[in-house]
Parts: C-alpha cells; structure tokens; sequence
C-alpha cells in the first residue's frame, strides 16, 4: 500500500497519458504501430501503448471530443479511425486488424492511413531505443513533476504504484528507479528534444551531481514540507 495526494489520476493515470501521447507523436514522425509496441514489449511491458488503446477502445471519450469541437480526423490519427469503424478489438479494427479470436495483426489499411496523413511531415525511420526513450522519459518526468508537488511521499512509492498496478517490468525496478540507472542528464536531453518541458527538480537532481534517490534522501522532507497537504491541491505541470 502507498500514500498518493488527490489529484487528476492521482500517480499512476496521471504518468501514463504521457506514455500513449509520445506514441501517437511518434506514428506522425515516421513510426508504425508495430514499432511502437515492439519497443514497448521488448523493454519489458506487457503490452505497447497502442494494442492498449485496442483493447480499451478507441471510441472511448470520442463523444466528449466531439461536443467540445476537438474531434480533427483530418490530422489526427485516433480520431480518424473512429470515423472509419475502427473501434479497437470490439469491432475487430483499431491501430491493427484482428481476427474472432482477437488474434492481433498489422493493418496495411492503417499504414496507408499513415502515410497519407503525415507524408508531408517527412517520415524517417524511428529506432528502438529512442522510442522506448520517448514512450517512458516523458512518464518518468511526470513522476518528478508529482514529487515536487507533493503527491507522492518518495520516489520508490511511485515505482511499487507502477510494478504493481502497470506491469512495469519488476527488473527495471520502476521508472524512477529506471530514471537513476539510465542516468538523469539523458531523461533530460531526450525531453529537451521532443519539446516537454523538464521538471525542476529533474534539473535539480542534475544540478547536484545526485540521483533521484541521493536527492530525495538529502532534500525530500523539505520538499514534502514547501509542498503541504496535497489534498488541498492541484497539479500545475503540462506538457
């Protein structure tokens, strides 16, 4: 059991968005769905980003979108496929084609949606490393960010939040554990690149010569202490 302060999708929702938001960029850039997930999957996830949006739905939050005047099928992926009947597995099309097994394929169907969508963007090939970089440092920005805000009580809460409740490969010890160990100047350079602003306590760690772990261990009751009751407040980080 962990400790999490009252805040949209508290810790673990909260992070996620980050992880499917970088996929879809990444279709844009030059990437597939297969890619994509492959990454996902090789790294250690149970399932990529994208064959989670098939099982949950694509449709999901569409009417929303919709009433809101948001929905842009012309330039938006998700939203294109749900003006097509591709609704995910429950109508056996979503980012891939699926049989009445449920059984997952590659759609040539989606990857001419793709290229036609964003050819003019100049698509280039996207490898593995940098998409699981992109998929996760964006997410493990979010956790400094929920830290620094006081909505989580230590960083290895996060982590047992993720390992527990995400599937995030136990191996890897959780993201911000996985932070430490790749070392927190590439989380940064790589967020400074795809345009998502850094938290200040990443830059703050940096600045320090320390981990997350060294950081919080010197300066995280301050930190807790600035931050007071997290129920009383709201998350200020964008990306």
């Amino acid at each position: 059991m962990i400790l999490v302060g009252n805040c949209d999708g508290f810790v673990g929702n909260r992070m996620v968005g980050f992880y499917g938001g970088q996929a879809r960029v990444m279709l844009e850039e030059g990437a597939y769905p297969k890619d994509v997930d492959d990454a996902a999957t090789s790294f250690g996830m149970r399932m990529g980003p994208l064959s989670m949006s098939d099982l949950v739905g694509l449709d999901l939050g569409s009417q929303a979108t919709k009433k809101s005047g948001r929905w842009k099928p012309k330039i938006n992926l998700q939203h294109a496929l749900v003006d097509a009947n591709r609704l995910g597995q429950k109508s056996s099309a979503g980012f891939y084609d699926y049989n009445g097994q449920r059984n997952q394929t590659s759609s040539p169907i989606v990857r001419a949606m793709i290229d036609e969508m964003f050819s003019a963007n100049g698509r280039r090939t996207i490898h593995e490393e940098e998409i699981q970089n992109r998929l996760f440092f964006p997410l493990i920005n979010e956790g400094f960010h929920i830290l620094e805000n006081g909505f989580a009580r230590r960083p290895a809460d996060i982590d047992v939040c993720y390992i527990h409740g995400y599937n995030f490969p136990r191996y890897r010890g959780g993201p911000m554990y996985h932070a430490d160990a790749v070392g927190l100047p590439l989380v940064k350079s790589t967020l400074e690149k795809i345009g998502v602003r850094v938290a200040p306590l990443l830059d703050a760690c940096i600045d320090a010569n320390m981990s997350l772990q060294q950081y919080w261990s010197k300066h995280g009751k301050n930190i807790l202490a600035r931050a007071g009751p997290p129920q009383r407040r709201q998350p200020k980080s964008k990306m």
